[in-house]
């Protein structure tokens, strides 16, 4: 990672809510799609 790279932290708080940490760093550089792409992605995980 670099001092200008930006990111999204995604994370799903009804499972830290049932103590599971669940969370991603998601790059920010690239369309909304690819980016809720990767957020469903990591819900899916779940």
């Amino acid at each position: 990672m670099t001092d200008n790279e930006i990111r999204i932290y995604v994370a799903c708080l009804a499972a830290y809510d049932n103590g599971i940490l669940h969370r991603a760093w998601i790059d920010a550089n690239q369309d909304a799609y690819a980016i809720y792409d990767e957020a469903d992605i990591e819900y899916r995980a779940i």
